[in-house]
């Protein structure tokens, strides 16, 4: 967080592969539905799958309308491309999510939570909110078995994992 204040992140998964990632922390609170596919993990995965977010400021809730393509696919490697795109809607209207990824290739990585071996992959593409196209760009680093390590968007502060504990 930009604040230098940690948040605590939690993915509970039911039998069926989807799971649901929540964070919490300093007063807020953001959740996340996703799936595990054949194809790899999506996010915001079917219609009516959710995103919510509150805190000292009140609330919002996304709910997805139609999603196609994968957040992350199963085989991936230096190189490889693909793409998301999810329709939500809000209280205040719908807005689209266009995302292309492409994966750059592995680093090592250093974050408060240790040294990683990661695989970077980078996000661009676009938010179509009240008519108007918002530009996004960032980065993402993943490590085998941790999941996401770092995020860095263009505009924000980075996101670093500072500890974590898989269960058996």
């Amino acid at each position: 967080h930009s604040d230098g204040t940690n948040s605590i992140s939690t993915m509970s998964a039911d039998d069926f592969g989807k799971f649901m990632i929540t964070a919490e922390g300093s007063g807020s609170k953001f959740t996340i539905d996703g799936e595990c596919t054949p194809e790899g993990i999506v996010i915001m995965n079917a219609p009516g799958a959710m995103t919510t977010a509150s805190g000292e400021d009140g609330g919002s809730t996304v709910s997805t309308i139609t999603s196609d393509g994968v957040s992350l696919p199963k085989d991936i490697g230096q190189g490889s491309q693909w793409a998301q795109t999810i329709t939500v809607t809000t209280d205040a209207g719908s807005s689209v999510i266009e995302t292309n990824y492409t994966a750059i290739g592995f680093e090592n990585i250093t974050v408060p939570a240790g040294d990683f071996y990661a695989l970077k992959v980078e996000q661009s593409g676009y938010v179509t909110v009240f008519g108007q196209k918002v530009e996004m760009h960032g980065f993402t680093w993943y490590a085998e078995g941790v999941c996401v390590v770092k995020s860095a968007w263009d505009g924000a502060p980075a996101v670093e994992l500072t500890m974590y504990d898989i269960p058996d």
